[in-house]
């Protein structure tokens, strides 16, 4: 795998995913997101129907508790999402950055076909973790 800096191209990824980034951490942060669903009645429609928890179930719950700088809660939670938001906290601050200051962006330039391959299979295997941690963890 290769990894360059380069100008901005045609499509400026930092400006959308920082901007979509930010607004997804401030409302974890202020909205309280989680309790707004719960007040309106909002349920897994997969747990509802199967009686296991979805891959993403707790994503919101860790969200918030991350974002209100609970960590614990949040890995205990969704292990995932909370790194997801982890990840997307570092992430918001350089996006926006480069896209201020007009510098050079971080770009992979090229991907050999066993990487390609290697990586998804990571995904997956962390997808299907994060998932065996959530049926295992969480009442039903």
């Amino acid at each position: 795998m290769r990894v360059k800096w380069e100008s901005c191209g045609s499509v400026d990824h930092e400006l959308i995913w920082g901007l979509i980034g930010l607004l997804a951490l401030t409302a974890a942060a202020l909205l309280r997101v989680d309790e707004l669903l719960a007040a309106a009645g909002y349920r897994c429609g997969f747990r509802t129907a199967t009686g296991i928890p979805c891959p993403s179930c707790g994503a919101t719950r860790a969200f918030v508790a991350a974002a209100h700088l609970h960590p614990g809660k949040a890995f205990r939670v969704n292990p995932l999402a909370a790194a997801s938001f982890v990840g997307l906290a570092a992430y918001v601050p350089y996006a926006l950055t480069t896209v201020v200051l007009r510098t050079r962006r971080l770009r992979i330039s090229s991907v050999a076909r066993r990487e390609k391959y290697v990586i998804l299979a990571l995904a997956v295997l962390i997808a299907l973790a994060n998932w065996a941690y959530l049926i295992l963890a969480l009442p039903p």
